[in-house]
């Protein structure tokens, strides 16, 4: 989920509501014919293309990372853009494509701010150094190898996802968490952002996460997460639902490096003989909008690897009898991943491929 970083003004530069940190940085100057310079923005731009939307803004004198004064730039403000951009392209890979500079007008002259939008091409290297660089507050700092290795490339992501969903599915079958005589879906995400210095979800002194769980069968409500192994889940058990075998649970999974994994029994109705796929959809919107709304309130950015699935379709006679064949149905959205996880079309990829597996 990409996140918009507000751009400067002259009144949020001077107020301090615009400081030093992970979406911008002040620059007094910015000599390119001087090596030293021109390595330190490329090495920002790095860090930050590495993090998320920024702006460097130059021509600021800073003090504690606060406005202090204005150091004028001028000169062709148009020759200058040419040549921060020839800069960055030449030294940068992959080639960052949406950089672009603004100039805002001050006493003396102006201020450059080179605006950094959301690039989903990760990691960045600094072609004349070879440093990868991510932004922490407000500092650089360089990516260990294994960092560099795991983080971003979209057919780790896939090879992780794939891991990660046998590890819980795993885990629900030996702890014996959900029933085993009916069809399961499982859904499972992980965040891009999920390799990056990002707190865990908060837990306070009694165990229990400071955030509720996101069920899928009507009548259930958020559930409370708990501590479980590498992470916390929230667990319903809903009596008396009318699912395809006469109850229905759901497992909510969110584990310390922010990964979901959801698995729910007897995910559609079965109603006078006949499998019914009635609020089906909807409801597995509304999970994946709440998912989405836990990562952008907490600050874990898209884009996400997701897989759905279903499995076990012929462990119901209810169920079976409706189905051509019997092996599990996945689907994952195109591409290795999606920006955004509550877009409508994953739910209808998800269906459509559910209903062409059943009898015409």
């Amino acid at each position: 989920m990409t996140i918009t970083v507000p751009p400067p003004t002259i009144e949020a530069i001077t107020s301090g509501e615009i400081t030093e940190g992970r979406h911008y940085d002040f620059k007094e100057t910015l000599d390119l014919g001087d090596n030293k310079h021109k390595v330190g923005l490329i090495d920002d731009v790095v860090a930050f293309l590495n993090t998320g939307a920024a702006h460097i803004i130059v021509g600021v004198r800073e003090e504690g990372g606060r406005f202090k004064d204005w150091r004028p730039l001028t000169g062709d403000r148009d020759k200058l853009d040419r040549r921060i951009q020839s800069i960055l392209q030449d030294s940068i890979d992959p080639v960052p494509t949406k950089i672009h500079c603004r100039f805002l007008d001050i006493p003396g002259g102006y201020i450059c701010d080179i605006s950094l939008p959301e690039h989903r091409q990760r990691p960045y290297q600094n072609m004349k150094t070879g440093a990868y660089l991510i932004r922490t507050g407000a500092q650089n700092r360089p990516l260990k190898a294994a960092e560099v290795k795991a983080h971003y490339k979209a057919a780790d992501q896939q090879h992780d996802l794939a891991a990660f969903h046998e590890r819980e599915a795993r885990r629900v079958l030996e702890g014996e968490i959900m029933r085993d005589e009916t069809p399961l879906m499982s859904v499972s995400i992980l965040p891009f952002d999920r390799h990056l210095d990002l707190p865990p979800p908060k837990i306070p002194r009694t165990g229990v996460i400071n955030l509720r769980a996101p069920m899928f069968h009507e009548g259930s409500s958020w559930k409370i997460f708990q501590a479980c192994e590498d992470g916390h889940q929230g667990i319903d058990v809903t009596i008396g639902a009318k699912g395809a075998d006469g109850g229905a649970l759901t497992r909510y999974f969110l584990g310390d490096d922010w990964s979901v994994h959801i698995s729910v029994v007897a995910p559609f109705a079965y109603k006078h003989d006949h499998i019914t796929f009635d609020s089906f959809k909807e409801r597995l919107q509304r999970l994946l909008t709440e998912t989405a709304d836990i990562y952008q309130e907490n600050g874990v950015l898209g884009p996400f690897a997701i897989q759905m699935r279903l499995e076990d379709i012929g462990k119901s006679e209810n169920v079976a009898w409706a189905f051509a064949s019997h092996g599990p149905i996945s689907y994952r959205p195109p591409g290795s991943t999606v920006e955004n996880l509550s877009d409508p079309a994953h739910v209808e990829g998800f269906y459509d491929r559910i209903r062409s597996r059943m009898r015409r």
